[in-house]
């Protein structure tokens, strides 16, 4: 990965930056004449972020992350806060062979490996906190990544190192198991992959670890600040009470499309503070709060 320092160096000072945010799983979403996409907007609201673009479909459960991954990527960097894009195998898997758990845990331990080389480079004078982002089949490789992370002692530095989560369209707890199951066939489509063969065999597995794999998530929560984006439904009130921990915050959005979500329009002043809330730390906000506005333009 391209040493974090180096992109200050750049502009002729010191790392402006205050912390990290892996977006986990998102995917570009084209420019419209009243929109802006989503990932390029958190640039500009929440700029003490350096911020990594975490791609998951890349690699199959076949291919074990590499070390030297995180020491290969292209530096989009320009101003205050980096753009780093992980370098990732140059051919593409069938949806057949990404979506399955064996995928979810090789591409959890890949994040994890990132994030800790991202977190501690070389020649910074100490480690920054991270914010993870994921969108989809992203947020489930991130729970799966946090429940490692907490579970496991050579990760536990980067269980401290993270403080704060955001799921956006990622199924939270306490659902029906038939509600869990639209979910999935819901992510799956957003991912835009062609897949083969009958659903049924890549649900064989999926549903099972997923489902559990939520629960088994929720043992942590209490250690982080989450956010989830979630799609208003005829359910309202009784989805936002399937996330009784209060540190847990629900955005409910209305939505048109399936990626209407990761758009913003330019002149929705509440639209963009609700981005600046979602993707920059509580305390950062707090420490903001007797100072200048959240929002600068």
């Amino acid at each position: 990965m391209a040493d974090i320092k180096e992109n200050a160096k750049s502009a002729g000072k010191s790392p402006a930056f205050k912390f990290l945010t892996f977006l986990v799983g998102f995917q570009d979403v084209a420019d419209h004449a009243a929109t802006s996409p989503l990932l390029g907007k958190i640039r500009s609201l929440v700029p003490e972020a350096h911020i990594v673009h975490h791609s998951i479909y890349s690699q199959g459960p076949n291919s074990a992350p590499q070390q030297d991954d995180v020491h290969q990527e292209d530096d989009f960097s320009d101003g205050n806060n980096g753009v780093v894009k992980r370098s990732s195998l140059e051919h593409t898997m069938e949806l057949y062979d990404l979506i399955s758990p064996a995928w979810i845990e090789k591409e959890a331990l890949n994040l994890l490996i990132c994030i800790r080389e991202a977190s501690t480079q070389k020649g910074a004078k100490r480690s920054f906190p991270v914010l993870l982002a994921g969108y989809g089949f992203g947020g489930v490789i991130m729970k799966h990544a946090m429940v490692i992370a907490n579970s496991t002692p050579s990760f536990y530095d980067v269980a401290i190192r993270v403080n704060s989560l955001v799921f956006v369209y990622t199924p939270g707890p306490l659902r029906q198991r038939t509600k869990w199951e639209n979910d999935l066939i819901e992510m799956l489509n957003i991912t835009q992959k062609d897949y083969h063969g009958r659903l049924s065999q890549i649900f064989q597995s999926l549903v099972d670890f997923v489902f559990q794999l939520t629960y088994v998530f929720h043992r942590f929560t209490g250690k982080y600040q989450i956010t989830h984006w979630v799609k208003s439904t005829s359910e309202g009130e009784l989805y936002t009470n399937n996330y009784p921990h209060y540190l847990e915050k629900v955005v409910s959005l209305s939505s048109d499309g399936t990626n209407d979500i990761l758009r913003c329009a330019i002149e929705n002043l509440a639209q963009l503070e609700l981005l600046r809330d979602s993707f920059a730390p509580h305390n950062l906000l707090l420490d903001q709060s007797n100072g200048n506005s959240a929002l600068q333009f």
